[in-house]
């Protein structure tokens, strides 16, 4: 749910399932082998400038006695491939909190009865994952700067 965040900011993004596939054939099968794997080799075999780790602190459906909650959340750090620098980091966090209608005690009961019904059978985590993403990338604060690739509005109009 990030590539299309970091293209949208001009980056080059290696395709995600490609680069997965690539490693499992290379004898890397989980996740943490993947994370393990040196930066020099990385920007060897693939030729990546940077490595964009993410780190999913919670994601999916809390439950509470009278409330359900979608959330993600997760940690951000893009890497230079060459040194091993910190480029940028940040917290992206998403929370889907419905309301609970009103009705006292016995009206919050039955809404998050409803909540976790609905949250069963419709999972808000994708969605919520890329308003977390945008919201990262984009931030006004430490949002990501724009990538060799960005296309401005002059560049735009005259294609």
């Amino acid at each position: 749910t990030i590539s299309k965040h970091l293209a949208m900011k001009g980056y080059y993004v290696c395709p995600v399932s490609v680069i997965y596939n690539f490693l499992k054939e290379n004898g890397l099968p989980t996740r943490a082998e993947m994370n393990s794997i040196p930066l020099e080799k990385i920007r060897e075999n693939i030729g990546a400038d940077a490595v964009l780790y993410v780190e999913i602190i919670d994601w999916g459906q809390k439950y509470n006695v009278i409330s359900s909650n979608a959330l993600v959340n997760a940690k951000l750090r893009l890497v230079d491939a060459r040194t091993g620098d910190l480029l940028w980091d940040a917290q992206a966090s998403a929370v889907h909190a419905p309301s609970n209608g009103g009705g006292g005690l016995i009206g919050m009961l039955v809404g998050a009865i409803a909540n976790q019904i609905t949250g069963s059978m419709m999972d808000m985590t994708p969605e919520l994952s890329r308003t977390a993403n945008e919201t990262a990338i984009s931030g006004r604060e430490r949002g990501l700067l724009k990538g060799p690739y960005i296309k401005t509005k002059s560049a735009l109009t005259q294609n």
